[in-house]
């Protein structure tokens, strides 16, 4: 994923991110590129259970920052929107599940920060 970050970058300061938000955000996409690689795992295998994968080690290292999905939500959002990850492994859907998708689209196309939508969505 190294050569992603500076999209990344891009898109969180284009969204309104904090400086330090985006110095973190990067940081952490970086963190996960290094753990892919050591593992041997492909980027476009991330998902939800990769990342539950890498928290669980970054939770035994003791590292304090990024211990919740939440901290992941926006770099999974503009990796999936970008093409370099798939949509989220489909378990049985309903009403709800298409709620809350449109509502996410609906945010998003009126320019809410991937944070935001995170927060919404969770």
């Amino acid at each position: 994923m190294s050569g992603l970050e500076e999209g990344f970058r891009g898109e969180l300061v284009r969204l309104g991110y904090a400086p330090k938000s985006v110095e973190y955000q990067v940081w952490l996409m970086s963190r996960v590129s290094q753990w892919l690689d050591a593992e041997g795992i492909p980027v476009s295998a991330l998902d939800e259970t990769v990342i539950s994968r890498f928290i669980s080690m970054f939770r035994a290292a003791g590292q304090a920052r990024g211990r919740s999905m939440r901290s992941f939500w926006p770099m999974l959002v503009w990796l999936r929107r970008e093409g370099v990850v798939g949509p989220p492994v489909a378990g049985p859907r309903g009403d709800l599940d298409d709620l809350i998708d449109r509502y996410q689209r609906w945010m998003l196309d009126r320019g809410l920060a991937l944070r935001t939508i995170g927060r919404y969505a969770v």
